[in-house]
């Protein structure tokens, strides 16, 4: 299991080939580490579609799955992170992803 490190969380898993910034490509490939490491409390779900009809990746960081995981979502009281919804927002993603790795690192 990955530790989480103040001083080198970005050197680990933050940084990519874009001035430091994560690539969609190099970020697919985190998020599939992920969720492989923690299966138990991230599921990848589809949330929907772009006007180009591309599907649009979420991520539901939690415990106590169900099969109906929009209703289970707003049925308890949640957090939504956002971003990357307008083009060349990399600082979006590189908080997006500190929140995410926090989160699960202190889990």
């Amino acid at each position: 299991m990955f530790e989480f490190d103040d001083t080198d969380i970005f050197q680990q898993f933050g940084t990519g080939t874009m001035n430091n910034y994560l690539s969609p490509s190099e970020l697919e490939s985190l998020m599939t580490l992920i969720v492989a490491e923690y299966p138990e409390v991230v599921r990848p779900v589809k949330i929907g579609k772009t006007y180009q009809n591309n599907e649009i990746a979420g991520y539901l960081v939690g415990t106590n799955f169900t099969d109906d995981w929009q209703a289970q979502a707003l049925s308890r009281p949640a957090i939504l992170i956002d971003g990357m919804h307008h083009a060349r927002e990399l600082t979006g993603l590189s908080m997006q992803m500190y929140t995410l790795l926090r989160l699960l690192f202190e889990y």
